[in-house]
């Protein structure tokens, strides 16, 4: 079969042209392109970066009774690769140059760069083959370069990163037994990493290379504290062995919105082929928790927790892991309505491939304080979060906090009240209560809660029945039977931002001068329209009342409201507008 040359050309992606031969003598096959635009050709690849530049190629292959042969050559020049900002990946390179020939003596790869700003990056790889065991046949090669352009160290996930780059290696020995000798260095490395909020800077790193052994020294600097690696890496039958250290002190290794912490690691890295271990221990100088939410956590790859504002994800690493942490005495929580000082130690460990696992204890300090669903400040006597072989997003919460009333207060009154809450952090539950037991009654205890006493002497009973139910409205402890968890469905069904079932304790087109103990029942409902536009409403029998909002600026907002009423009320009707200046 003889396939005369054709070629095919169009103005998008250049022109490209084949030839073959094939009978039972010889195989041959060639194609070539010229001056193929490196733009078009990329974009097929990936949207996430530009390539520019044009390239030539040819690509021959023979295989004969007497010889296999394969030759590949590829020329580019003014060639730039950029990222989505246009930010350049690396130094403008004038020329690229890439040559393989491979035939029944030897396989050889030969690169090299001409860069405008940075020295010339050169490496060859010629392997001798052996007819006898591929195993045994020599390798020799090398690879030098040094650079200043680093922005391409942002494919791994990074940002921003700089530094200065130098690589010397040499390559000898068999395929079965290579043998490296060389360093690859950075100096002055800064990056930043997003997920964790984190810009490490005065990064110096070198790795040497020796007969199978490697050898890391490094350090990096996060806020204020500095960690060090120490790592040793051999390769005996063909298997990477590596042992390793990280240590440091008071380096900042988690800094999102929500959680901020410090840590002081002792670690120790051991490894086979890609899979490690890491044990050891770690101190928590500080640590500030803010996060409303344990479910949204997620795991990196690098095994790190951190929130996140999708769901909860785990992906599966190699890695394993046993660290102790000890969470000294400056750990601050502010989640779920506690706030204050924890104590106490963790214990982390995972299996290769399972999910990050949790024993321990955080016991809250006795000046920590919790506000309940009311809005209401507690003292909390006892605080803990505990696990038992659970994922961090579960601990196991049980609280006590109280609201002291009188100490010296008789049988029928209440020397404090309180509320229990134990469970799950995400389905807890929560009981009221009163000491001496039974002094108080349900309705009594929310009504300490709320204002201080018991008695009904400054409120009438509608009044302070309605504040209650109102108030009662908002506990969401007990996901399957509070009020709040119904209106909270409701609400998301509909779309809305606001939406709750309130009981007015006054009349407000009623006279001030008024005596009257009356109370009517509303819906208080709102939607954000647009990031100007917010409109609520409290639909109610006999009256009712909407009002638009309009944010002008940062500073301006003007606000339209209308009500009505049945005949009869003192204020039937009426419609205004006010215009606001927020300071």
């Amino acid at each position: 079969l003889n396939v005369p040359s054709f070629c095919l050309e169009s103005s998008r992606f250049g022109k490209t042209c084949a030839t073959a031969e094939i009978s039972q003598e010889k195989n041959y096959l060639q194609v070539t392109g010229e001056e193929l635009d490196l733009h078009e050709w990329a974009q097929i690849l990936s949207s996430q970066y530009t390539l520019e530049g044009k390239t030539s190629f040819s690509i021959e292959s023979l295989q004969n009774t007497l010889e296999h042969q394969l030759k590949i050559n590829l020329t580019t020049h003014s060639m730039s690769i950029e990222n989505l900002q246009k930010q350049a990946l690396l130094s403008p390179i004038e020329k690229l140059s890439l040559a393989v020939l491979n035939n029944k003596e030897q396989s050889n790869v030969n690169i090299s760069a001409d860069f405008s700003n940075a020295t010339p990056l050169n490496a060859q790889l010629i392997i001798s083959h052996n007819d006898k065991k591929k195993s045994s046949s020599e390798i020799k090669g090398y690879i030098n370069w040094q650079t200043k352009y680093l922005k391409w160290i942002d494919l791994l996930g990074v940002e921003a990163t700089e530094g200065e780059l130098d690589t010397d290696i040499q390559i000898t020995g068999h395929l079965s037994h290579p043998e490296l000798k060389g360093h690859i260095t950075l100096n002055h490395g800064k990056t930043y990493l997003p997920n964790l909020n984190l810009r490490l800077k005065e990064t110096n790193i070198t790795t040497r290379f020796k007969d199978n052994q490697l050898t890391l020294n490094g350090e990096t600097q996060s806020d204020k504290g500095l960690l060090n690696l120490d790592g040793i890496a051999t390769i005996v039958n063909q298997t990477l062995l590596m042992d390793g250290k990280i240590e440091g002190s008071n380096v900042l290794v988690v800094n999102s919105p929500d959680l901020k912490i410090y840590a002081s690691p002792k670690l120790s890295v051991t490894g086979t082929n890609l899979h490690f271990q890491i044990d050891g221990s770690a101190e928590i100088p500080s640590a500030e928790i803010k996060f409303q939410d344990f479910d949204n956590i997620a795991t990196l790859p690098e095994e790190t927790s951190l929130i996140n504002k999708g769901k909860p994800t785990t992906i599966p690493s190699s890695l394993g892991y046993n660290i102790a942490l000890d969470c000294g005495d400056n750990l601050m929580i502010n989640t779920y309505g506690i706030k204050g000082r924890a104590t106490g130690s963790l214990i982390l460990h995972k299996k290769a491939f399972d999910e990050i696992l949790v024993d321990g204890q955080l016991k809250l300090d006795h000046d920590a304080m919790y506000q309940n669903e009311l809005g209401i400040n507690l003292n909390i006597e006892n605080g803990t979060l505990n696990y038992t072989n659970n994922p961090f997003s579960s601990p196991w919460l049980y609280l006590s906090a109280v609201k002291n009333i009188d100490p010296n207060a008789k049988k029928s009154t209440p020397q404090k009240v309180g509320v229990n809450i134990e469970g799950p952090i995400t389905e807890l539950r929560s009981i009221y209560f009163s000491e001496p037991p039974g002094s108080a009654s349900s309705q009594e205890i929310l009504s300490y809660l709320i204002f201080g006493t018991g008695s009904s002497q400054d409120l009438s009973e509608d009044k302070k029945n309605a504040l209650i139910f109102n108030a009662i409205q908002t506990l969401g402890h007990n996901k399957t039977a509070s009020i709040a968890n119904t209106m909270k469905n409701l609400k998301n069904s509909l779309n809305l931002n606001e939406l709750m079932l309130e009981i007015d304790t006054s009349n407000p087109f009623t006279s001030v001068d008024s005596d009257t103990n009356e109370s009517f029942t509303s819906i208080k409902l709102g939607k954000q329209l647009s990031k100007r536009i917010y409109v609520k409403s409290n639909i109610g029998v006999p009256m009712g009342l909407m009002t638009l909002q309009y944010l002008i600026s940062d500073h301006w907002s003007l606000e339209a409201s209308g009500s009505y009423g049945w005949q009869g009320q003192n204020h039937p009707l009426s419609a205004g507008a006010d215009l606001f200046y927020e300071f």
